[in-house]
Protein backbone atom coordinates (compact mmCIF):
# COMPACT_ATOMS: atom_id res chain seq x y z
CA UNK A 1 0.00 0.00 0.00
CA UNK A 2 1.03 3.33 -0.86
CA UNK A 3 2.76 4.95 2.22
CA UNK A 4 1.13 8.51 1.01
CA UNK A 5 -2.58 6.97 0.34
CA UNK A 6 -5.34 8.57 2.71
CA UNK A 7 -7.50 6.11 5.07
CA UNK A 8 -10.58 7.56 6.02
CA UNK A 9 -11.78 6.82 9.61
CA UNK A 10 -14.70 4.44 9.96
CA UNK A 11 -17.64 6.28 11.09
CA UNK A 12 -21.17 5.68 11.99
CA UNK A 13 -23.81 5.95 9.50
CA UNK A 14 -26.23 8.68 10.72
CA UNK A 15 -29.12 6.55 11.00
CA UNK A 16 -27.59 4.22 13.62
CA UNK A 17 -27.55 5.30 17.08
CA UNK A 18 -24.97 5.54 19.60
CA UNK A 19 -24.07 1.50 20.85
CA UNK A 20 -23.87 3.20 24.55
CA UNK A 21 -27.58 5.33 23.84
CA UNK A 22 -28.78 2.08 22.53
CA UNK A 23 -27.94 0.06 25.61
CA UNK A 24 -29.23 2.44 28.23
CA UNK A 25 -32.31 3.16 26.34
CA UNK A 26 -32.88 -0.86 26.24
CA UNK A 27 -32.81 -0.75 29.77
CA UNK A 28 -35.07 1.29 30.49
CA UNK A 29 -37.91 -0.56 28.33
CA UNK A 30 -37.01 -3.99 30.86
CA UNK A 31 -40.07 -4.38 32.57
CA UNK A 32 -39.80 -5.36 36.08
CA UNK A 33 -42.57 -6.92 37.86
CA UNK A 34 -43.72 -5.50 40.96
CA UNK A 35 -43.03 -7.03 44.81
CA UNK A 36 -46.07 -8.86 45.35
CA UNK A 37 -47.62 -8.96 49.35
CA UNK A 38 -46.64 -12.21 50.39
CA UNK A 39 -49.87 -14.77 51.28
CA UNK A 40 -49.46 -14.02 55.14
CA UNK A 41 -50.00 -10.38 54.77
CA UNK A 42 -52.95 -10.93 52.19
CA UNK A 43 -54.33 -12.79 54.95
CA UNK A 44 -53.89 -10.23 57.59
CA UNK A 45 -55.20 -7.68 55.12
CA UNK A 46 -58.40 -9.72 54.66
CA UNK A 47 -58.79 -10.60 58.05
CA UNK A 48 -58.94 -7.00 58.90
CA UNK A 49 -61.09 -5.70 56.28
CA UNK A 50 -63.26 -8.54 57.55
CA UNK A 51 -63.00 -7.24 61.26
CA UNK A 52 -63.96 -3.80 59.93
CA UNK A 53 -67.08 -4.23 57.89
CA UNK A 54 -68.62 -6.71 60.53
CA UNK A 55 -67.38 -3.76 63.06
CA UNK A 56 -69.02 -0.78 61.12
CA UNK A 57 -72.19 -3.28 60.49
CA UNK A 58 -72.88 -3.99 64.36
CA UNK A 59 -72.02 -0.23 65.44
CA UNK A 60 -74.51 1.02 62.49
CA UNK A 61 -77.23 -1.83 63.68
CA UNK A 62 -77.18 -0.52 67.45
CA UNK A 63 -77.02 3.13 66.53
CA UNK A 64 -80.16 2.49 64.14
CA UNK A 65 -81.92 0.24 67.09
CA UNK A 66 -81.08 2.98 69.61
CA UNK A 67 -82.26 5.82 67.75
CA UNK A 68 -85.90 4.11 66.69
CA UNK A 69 -86.63 3.97 70.44
CA UNK A 70 -89.18 6.22 72.34
CA UNK A 71 -87.65 8.93 74.02
CA UNK A 72 -87.63 8.62 78.15
CA UNK A 73 -89.58 10.60 80.12
CA UNK A 74 -87.87 12.83 81.89
CA UNK A 75 -88.13 15.52 85.51
CA UNK A 76 -89.35 18.50 83.46
CA UNK A 77 -92.56 16.33 81.95
CA UNK A 78 -93.19 14.91 85.79
CA UNK A 79 -93.51 18.71 86.51
CA UNK A 80 -95.37 19.24 83.58
CA UNK A 81 -98.29 16.75 84.35
CA UNK A 82 -98.47 16.99 88.26
CA UNK A 83 -96.62 20.52 89.18
CA UNK A 84 -94.26 18.99 91.41
CA UNK A 85 -90.62 18.25 91.30
CA UNK A 86 -89.52 15.19 90.71
CA UNK A 87 -87.30 12.95 93.18
CA UNK A 88 -84.02 11.37 92.56
CA UNK A 89 -85.58 8.49 92.25
CA UNK A 90 -88.01 9.29 89.51
CA UNK A 91 -88.65 6.24 86.90
CA UNK A 92 -90.01 6.57 83.22
CA UNK A 93 -90.97 2.50 83.58
CA UNK A 94 -92.00 1.91 86.70
CA UNK A 95 -94.37 4.38 87.84
CA UNK A 96 -94.06 7.80 86.48
CA UNK A 97 -96.87 8.40 87.92
CA UNK A 98 -99.32 7.21 90.65
CA UNK A 99 -103.35 9.28 90.83
CA UNK A 100 -105.56 7.83 93.39
CA UNK A 101 -108.80 8.41 92.65
CA UNK A 102 -111.64 8.79 95.60
CA UNK A 103 -114.93 7.61 95.37
CA UNK A 104 -118.47 7.75 96.95
CA UNK A 105 -118.64 5.53 99.13
CA UNK A 106 -120.15 2.02 97.51
CA UNK A 107 -120.71 3.79 94.28
CA UNK A 108 -118.48 4.74 90.98
CA UNK A 109 -119.09 8.43 90.90
CA UNK A 110 -116.20 10.73 92.21
CA UNK A 111 -115.85 11.65 95.78
CA UNK A 112 -117.48 15.34 95.99
CA UNK A 113 -114.55 17.20 97.65
CA UNK A 114 -111.99 15.84 95.00
CA UNK A 115 -114.09 15.21 91.76
CA UNK A 116 -113.33 18.57 90.44
CA UNK A 117 -109.38 17.76 90.97
CA UNK A 118 -109.36 14.03 89.78
CA UNK A 119 -111.16 15.31 86.92
CA UNK A 120 -108.53 18.30 86.16
CA UNK A 121 -105.71 15.61 86.49
CA UNK A 122 -107.71 13.27 84.10
CA UNK A 123 -108.55 16.26 81.16
CA UNK A 124 -104.47 17.00 81.51
CA UNK A 125 -103.14 13.76 81.41
CA UNK A 126 -104.83 13.48 78.15
CA UNK A 127 -103.16 16.56 76.75
CA UNK A 128 -99.96 15.57 78.68
CA UNK A 129 -100.12 12.06 76.68
CA UNK A 130 -100.92 13.52 73.16
CA UNK A 131 -97.92 16.01 73.74
CA UNK A 132 -95.49 13.52 74.49
CA UNK A 133 -96.49 10.32 71.58
CA UNK A 134 -92.96 10.11 71.19
CA UNK A 135 -92.43 8.43 74.71
CA UNK A 136 -94.93 5.54 73.93
CA UNK A 137 -96.67 6.03 77.23
CA UNK A 138 -99.03 3.73 78.96
CA UNK A 139 -101.83 4.14 81.16
CA UNK A 140 -102.57 1.60 84.15
CA UNK A 141 -105.93 1.05 86.04
CA UNK A 142 -105.11 -0.27 89.24
CA UNK A 143 -107.33 -1.53 91.21
CA UNK A 144 -107.59 -3.06 94.93
CA UNK A 145 -110.29 -4.30 97.46
CA UNK A 146 -110.05 -5.83 101.08
CA UNK A 147 -113.72 -7.35 100.94
CA UNK A 148 -114.62 -10.00 98.78
CA UNK A 149 -117.63 -8.36 98.23
CA UNK A 150 -116.47 -5.50 96.74
CA UNK A 151 -114.59 -6.79 93.57
CA UNK A 152 -117.50 -6.16 91.66
CA UNK A 153 -117.59 -2.26 92.58
CA UNK A 154 -113.68 -2.23 91.97
CA UNK A 155 -114.55 -3.47 88.93
CA UNK A 156 -117.17 -1.33 87.84
CA UNK A 157 -114.81 1.65 88.98
CA UNK A 158 -112.28 0.72 86.88
CA UNK A 159 -114.32 0.14 83.96
CA UNK A 160 -116.04 3.84 84.68
CA UNK A 161 -112.09 5.28 85.11
CA UNK A 162 -110.99 4.09 81.48
CA UNK A 163 -113.97 5.48 79.78
CA UNK A 164 -113.38 8.96 81.51
CA UNK A 165 -109.78 8.20 80.02
CA UNK A 166 -110.96 7.61 76.46
CA UNK A 167 -112.75 10.90 76.95
CA UNK A 168 -110.25 12.85 77.69
CA UNK A 169 -107.90 11.68 74.44
CA UNK A 170 -105.88 8.65 75.67
CA UNK A 171 -106.46 5.53 72.74
CA UNK A 172 -107.88 2.41 74.21
CA UNK A 173 -104.97 0.50 73.39
CA UNK A 174 -102.62 2.45 75.75
CA UNK A 175 -105.03 2.01 78.86
CA UNK A 176 -104.78 -1.51 80.61
CA UNK A 177 -107.24 -1.94 83.18
CA UNK A 178 -105.94 -4.85 85.62
CA UNK A 179 -108.26 -7.18 87.54
CA UNK A 180 -108.96 -6.18 91.10
CA UNK A 181 -106.82 -7.05 93.54
CA UNK A 182 -107.72 -8.39 96.33
CA UNK A 183 -105.62 -7.53 99.35
CA UNK A 184 -106.06 -9.51 103.02
CA UNK A 185 -105.04 -7.43 106.20
CA UNK A 186 -105.52 -8.14 109.39
CA UNK A 187 -108.36 -5.03 110.40
CA UNK A 188 -111.54 -6.33 108.54
CA UNK A 189 -112.09 -2.27 107.97
CA UNK A 190 -109.24 -0.18 106.33
CA UNK A 191 -110.40 2.06 103.73
CA UNK A 192 -106.48 2.16 102.80
CA UNK A 193 -106.64 -1.05 101.10
CA UNK A 194 -109.82 -0.66 98.78
CA UNK A 195 -108.08 1.79 96.22
CA UNK A 196 -108.27 2.67 92.61
CA UNK A 197 -105.46 4.54 90.92
CA UNK A 198 -103.94 5.84 87.47
CA UNK A 199 -100.41 4.89 87.10
CA UNK A 200 -98.29 6.53 84.39
CA UNK A 201 -95.28 4.79 82.57
CA UNK A 202 -93.36 5.15 80.11
CA UNK A 203 -91.38 2.90 77.88
CA UNK A 204 -88.61 0.62 79.78
CA UNK A 205 -87.06 0.47 76.51
CA UNK A 206 -86.27 4.23 75.91
CA UNK A 207 -83.39 6.26 75.12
Amino acid sequence: MDNNSYQTPASSSPNQPNDSFAAAFASSLEYTPEKQPSSKKKLFIFIGLCILLVGGGTWAILAADYLSRPACLTANDYFSLTGEKADSNLSSADAFDIYVVDYQPDGVQYLDKTKATTQSYIKKLGAFFNEHKDKSLSITVATTYQQRSDYNLEKNRAKALKADLLKAGIPEQSIIAIEPNYVATESQNDPTMSLTSIVTRGSSNCR
